[in-house]
């Protein structure tokens, strides 16, 4: 906690204040390497150019290419996550939800998109 006080500029009774248990640090860097992934997946759902048909594998090959760059550029990273997902359930039922909901909202837009394409099909 001290060597990450410093980097911070703050003194370790200063950052225990703001981050309370060491654990706590952990689980919010965590949640920090999580946010990016929803975000990254998110981006994905919202690409214009993949067509509805091409969003799930794009979804997954979004996951696997995250989880690369975490792995092979901060592997310590990648271990915090890994640990605070192994100790803290809460965290894993956060992140899955969240990756859930960014499922359903791809699942309506392929059905919505297929939806459409019926329409102009009935429509002819």
């Amino acid at each position: 906690m001290a060597e990450i006080a410093g980097d911070a500029d703050m003194s370790a009774a200063n950052l225990y204040r703001y981050v309370g248990k060491k654990q706590e640090l952990g689980v919010s860097c965590a949640k920090r390497c999580i946010e990016d992934l929803i975000q990254a997946l998110r981006s994905t759902i919202r690409r214009p150019e993949a067509s509805a048909s091409e969003m799930p594998m794009a979804f997954a090959a979004e996951i696997v290419r995250l989880t690369h760059e975490i792995t092979a550029e901060q592997p310590r990273v990648n271990e915090l996550v890994e640990m605070v997902t192994r100790e803290r359930h809460e965290v894993v039922r956060w992140r899955d939800s969240r990756i859930c909901g960014l499922i359903a909202r791809a699942t309506h837009c392929l059905h919505l998109t297929a939806a459409k394409g019926m329409l102009a099909i009935l429509r002819t």
